[in-house]
Formats: C-alpha cells, structure tokens, sequence
C-alpha cells in the first residue's frame, strides 16, 4: 500500500506519543507513507468514557484507513487487556480493520529506549551526568514507567533544584518520540511483537 490513514484511539493526551511509533511500524510492513490522527475528546460536546464509544466517537471525528485502539496491560500478561479490546472493537461494529495497542505497564516505557533521544529532549544534548535506564528486557517489568520517564528527563536536563522547579515535564516528555533515531529496540518488548503481528496478518489480507 503506497499509503495509508490511521486513527489512534487512545486512553489519555499522552497516548499521541505513540504516533510516530505507529507510522514506523506500518512503514516498516510496506506503507510507503503512513499519517496519523490522534482522537482527541475535547473537541467533542461529550467525551466518550467506555472503549466501545471511543472506537465510534474516534471513526466520527477522522475518517482512516485503519484504527488504532490503545490500553495499558497494566500488568505482565497483556491478554486480559486484548481480549477487553477486541470484545470493544467487535461490539463497535466498525467497517475499517482495528488492532489493539497493549503496552505492558504505560506507554512512557516505550520512550526509555534511547538515551540521546532523552537528553535532546531534556534541553541538554551534549550533557554528560550519568543517567539510569532500564535494560530493554527490564523494561516491561518496570512498576512506574511515567516516574521513570520523568525522572530520567530531570537528570538529562542537570539542571539546579531551583531551575528544575520550573522544568516543563510535559513537554519534554512530549520531544522524547521525536528525538528517537531507532525504534527497532522496541521489537525485544513482548507488547511491540503483538503489535507487529498482528500488523503482518493485516498486510498479508491486503490491508482489509
């Protein structure tokens, strides 16, 4: 497929970090060009709370080739979580192919792969404090990827206590995806295989 739009339904403004991950992944089964849109509920007269309207109110906003729907394991074993999703994407009745996104723990455990990604992101490229990454097999058994992330970004910016005051986490945590020069670590992550699994079914079917 030379291109294709997609739509990523997700659980918090965060989730729009997984984006460019997205983009990549389908570049990397064929897509010659792959845009994204992030579902965002505040331009919507109600936010949609369960997943199954989510799916709906995401395919209303942005029409797309293919859904997105992300959710959080929040656990080691992510298939309590999938099944939830693909009962919702069922239950949708949607006319467009969806895979469910399952990281294990948070979606921030996918920005903890590359250290110079983090100190750009940080404000301090050319820093040289040491800074405390998980391994990338540690990673999933990680408790709170959200602290983790935020703390490595506070280290990378070695900035004094007074200053870090006034860092601006959110958006550095926003430049993180941007900054990333490889994501192919992320296929050693139990969650990212899955993903990319069932991407293959779906390029093998034509996209449909």
């Amino acid at each position: 497929m030379d291109a294709l739009r997609f739509t990523l339904v997700g659980e918090g403004p965060s989730d729009k970090n997984l984006i460019p991950i997205l983009a990549w992944a389908l570049r990397e089964q064929g897509v010659g060009i792959a845009r994204g849109y992030f579902a965002r509920w505040d331009v919507l007269p109600k936010r949609p709370k369960t997943i199954v309207e989510k799916i709906v109110a995401g395919l209303s906003l942005q029409e797309c080739d293919l859904l997105f729907v992300h959710r959080d394991a929040d656990q080691l074993d992510p298939n309590p979580r999938r099944k939830e999703v693909l009962n919702a994407i069922t239950e949708a009745k949607i006319k467009v192919p969806a895979v469910p996104v399952i990281p294990i723990q948070e979606t921030e455990a996918w920005l903890l792969i590359e250290e110079t990604a983090l100190r750009k992101a940080a404000n301090y490229p050319n820093g040289k404090c040491e800074i405390t990454l998980p391994s990338i097999r540690n990673i999933e058994k990680c408790r709170d990827p959200k602290m983790a992330l935020q703390r490595v970004l506070r280290e990378a910016s070695e900035q004094s206590p007074q200053r870090l005051k006034r860092f601006d986490i959110p958006s550095a945590i926003a430049r993180v995806v941007d900054h990333i020069s490889d994501f192919r670590p992320l296929r050693n992550l139990t969650a990212f295989k899955n993903l990319e699994s069932d991407l293959a079914v779906l390029q093998a079917r034509g996209w449909k």
